[in-house]
């Protein structure tokens, strides 16, 4: 096994370009597994830092593995840039991925996340751990006790929490291009634009609209300044493809055999209202205006069908998305062999949704993840897309319907 530490001088950025691999805090259901099993064939190496007593030393090879989301989202915890280590929190875990990679802090954030404030309450966290901790004879009262100092515990910790969020800039809502840093406009609720360009070590910002919860889930930059957009027209006009597909299909078969697609035809009918109709509700930033700016700084913009999501209430009364499908939360990096790479998440929308399953769609000529892998294809060889299911399809059934994130979320990309 490779410990040796990892040089990022000459890195440049995010966008699709060769990688040495990618962090990965936790193997849920498999998922950093199957990377692995990738980066075999196409070049890169999964590292991964390590909990516990005596435990915090980051290492090549597989993290834990875990049957939920627990611990996934690697992306939004940490960010190598250049030299540097960008953390949610000063930890020893991640004093384990700094020392390892030969990293230092950023000044910035380590200056904000060193404010007295925060200072001060972590000591008080810390005092009132150990306070709870001598509570080892537990008659009732002392029970009661720390019962109730567990509570007091647990809401001073959700609230440094939330003071640290202020000081970081997750990862699924920055890409670093080679040209340019794209970040999602919430960041500017924690950074000034001066700050962030200091961070980043660039003049050039460009600020998106949040149209989602992080931008990674609907811009994709790939290499040459070109970059993926989720379109949802282009979704809902790919299933009214898929619609005229199985008509044409069905209207060929003998009458008898037609009702067998019947409940296919009436569930495809369905999505495509049904889609249109979410469309039509959807409040936030729209992707049109995204465009407008994208190609204002001169990148190529490729539309694709690349989401499905349902609309819900966020706890601010704003709008949340909530994906079944999403093919733009991915990684692109380019092999050794100068090859585009695309990993991207598994859906379920062809056999829950629509009831195509892998011999309908061969009959009919459509699924919709095929739809998808057609799109790009001018830009990524098919061979090269991969699909990242987990256990049990654990990416289409909870990562993306339940806990809202995909295998871009799951990796942080180690140059």
């Amino acid at each position: 096994m490779n410990i040796t530490p990892v040089s990022s001088t000459n890195f440049k950025g995010y966008d699709a370009r060769p990688l040495r691999g990618f962090l990965m805090n936790s193997n849920n259901c498999n998922i950093a597994k199957e990377m692995a099993d990738i980066g075999k064939k196409e070049g890169f190496k999964i590292f991964s830092p390590a909990d516990g007593l005596l435990k915090n030393t980051c290492k090549e090879g597989l993290p834990e593995y875990r049957s939920n989301s627990c611990g996934a989202w690697t992306q939004d915890m940490w960010t190598i840039i250049k030299n540097k280590l960008l953390s949610c929190k000063i930890s020893a875990k991640s004093d384990s991925i700094k020392n390892f990679f030969n990293l230092e802090y950023d000044k910035i954030q380590e200056t904000k996340m060193n404010a007295p404030l925060i200072q001060n309450l972590n000591k008080q966290l810390f005092d009132l751990q150990n306070e709870i901790r001598l509570f080892d004879l537990m008659n009732e009262d002392e029970a009661f006790m720390q019962n109730i100092m567990m509570q007091d515990y647990r809401q001073r910790k959700a609230f440094v929490s939330n003071l640290l969020k202020n000081t970081h800039i997750p990862g699924g809502n920055v890409y670093i291009t080679q040209n340019q840093v794209l970040i999602g406009q919430n960041e500017l609720k924690k950074f000034k634009p001066d700050e962030i360009k200091s961070i980043y070590e660039t003049e050039n910002l460009t600020i998106l609209p949040q149209a989602d919860f992080h931008i990674d889930l609907f811009v994709r930059p790939l290499d040459k300044n070109r970059i993926l957009i989720a379109d949802d027209n282009m979704t809902f006009e790919t299933i009214r493809y898929g619609l005229f597909c199985l008509k044409n299909f069905i209207e060929k078969l003998p009458a008898e055999e037609q009702e067998k697609y019947k409940e296919i035809f009436v569930k495809m009918g369905t999505a495509c209202i049904t889609f249109k109709k979410i469309m039509e509700h959807n409040n936030l930033p729209k992707m049109e205006d995204v465009e407008k700016i994208l190609k204002s700084k001169e990148f190529e913009v490729i539309k694709v069908p690349g989401r499905m999501y349902n609309i819900f209430q966020n706890n601010e009364g704003g709008q949340l998305l909530k994906h079944f499908c999403n093919y733009i939360n991915a990684i692109a990096f380019i092999n050794k062999e100068g090859d585009l790479v695309y990993i991207t998440n598994h859906s379920n929308v062809d056999e829950k949704m629509f009831g195509i399953t892998p011999d309908i769609a061969e009959k009919i000529g459509f699924s919709f993840e095929n739809a998808f892998v057609e799109s790009i294809s001018p830009y990524i060889k098919k061979d090269k897309v991969y699909f990242i299911k987990g256990d049990d399809d654990f990416v289409a059934k909870e990562m993306l319907t339940e806990y809202m994130g995909g295998i871009h979320c799951a990796c942080a990309e180690v140059p």
